[in-house]
C-alpha cells in the first residue's frame, strides 16, 4: 500500500505518483535526492 506522506522528509505525496507507484514511500524529491547519493555512491 502506497503512504500519504513521505517516510523521509513527511511531505505529502501527490496522488498521481501514489497511483503510478504502488507501495511508493517517497516523495518526488526525496526520490531524486535518494538516486543521486547511489549513483555517487557506486562509482
Amino acid at each position: 500500500k502506497s503512504r500519504n506522506r513521505c517516510e523521509c522528509c513527511g511531505n505529502r505525496i501527490p496522488l498521481r505518483r501514489q497511483q503510478a507507484i504502488p507501495g511508493v514511500r517517497t516523495c518526488t524529491e526525496c526520490q531524486r535526492a535518494f538516486e543521486i547519493r547511489q549513483k555517487q555512491y557506486l562509482r
